[in-house]
């Protein structure tokens, strides 16, 4: 789990990701708190993730979001049906 905490110790965001030890990841619950939002933290931790799983061999991460697709795409993660899934594939 990752996770980040403001200086006077309440949470900006949390992150289960879950992955089948091979070769899948799921980024889910991904929030940030709206008074630490504009300020690249969910993109840095969504990053900072991507590349742990990639460091365990995940080939494929799947995600799924109402809103943020922006987000999601400064980091290579591409739509994928159905409607509001993305996902990131590592082709090296």
């Amino acid at each position: 789990m990752f996770s980040l905490t403001h200086p006077d110790g309440w949470q900006l965001d949390t992150d289960p990701e879950r992955i089948d030890r091979a070769t899948f990841g799921w980024l889910c619950d991904l929030y940030v708190d709206p008074q630490a939002r504009g300020r690249g933290l969910g993109t840095w931790l969504a990053g900072s993730i991507r590349d742990h799983l990639a460091g365990y061999g995940v080939r494929r991460i799947a995600l799924s979001t109402a809103d943020a697709h922006g987000v999601y795409a400064k980091l290579g993660f591409t739509p994928a049906p159905p409607d509001g899934w993305m996902e990131w594939v590592n082709e090296r």
